[in-house]
């Protein structure tokens, strides 16, 4: 949406977003987002910023990031339906979101911080290793409270986050950057193939 004050009869539809330009002839136009809840560039890495700094000096090892069967599928394997509608809401803002991860400094350590919380919450056998879970759904709101208590509770700075980025972005925020990584394959289980016991298909 556009507001303008022009002695002319000319004006500018849909230029940006939150702006003031001037086009010339002394004409200011200002520009309104029509929708508040999308995550800017800028809050994306403001948000990715905040989850970097915060225990940045564990030592975590190394460790490749591959694609990973196709997203859908791996959710269901996993047993979490709920989360197939909560990524595909937000996955229309999961390329800006992309493209500033992709640049930024700290990116594969914000990775390992969202592995580190699904292995805290993950289902194992009595080996100790990971199994695809009962209820992927509920491991992955436990992964999504872990990263939003870490951005909420992090003052340092005297930043107080709240007062930058509205609490619908923030929990956007953390939605794409779980999508991220379950397309990076390093949160819930990847299958193997089709899985014929998987009833959600």
């Amino acid at each position: 949406m556009v507001e303008f004050s022009s002695s002319k009869k000319n004006v500018v539809e849909h230029v940006g977003d939150n702006n003031s330009i001037n086009v010339g002839d002394n004409n200011f136009y200002k520009i309104i987002n029509c929708n508040p809840n999308r995550l800017t560039k800028s809050e994306i890495y403001t948000l990715l910023l905040k989850v970097s700094e915060i225990d940045e000096d564990k030592n975590l090892d190394d460790y490749d990031l591959k694609i990973p069967d196709e997203l859908n599928h791996k959710l269901k394997y996993n047993r979490a339906p709920k989360f197939v509608y909560k990524s595909k809401d937000a996955y229309s803002q999961l390329m800006t979101f992309n493209n500033v991860i992709s640049s930024f400094t700290n990116s594969e350590l914000i990775i390992r911080k969202v592995s580190s919380y699904y292995y805290d919450h993950a289902n194992y056998d009595e080996n100790m290793n990971k199994i695809r879970p009962m209820d992927g759904d509920q491991i992955l709101d436990l992964v999504y409270q872990d990263i939003y208590e870490s951005i909420k509770s992090d003052s340092r700075n005297g930043f107080d986050i709240e007062k930058t980025i509205s609490e619908e972005k923030i929990n956007l925020f953390i939605i794409l950057l779980l999508t991220y990584s379950l397309e990076k394959c390093k949160i819930l289980e990847n299958p193997l193939g089709d899985s014929k016991d998987d009833n959600l298909r």
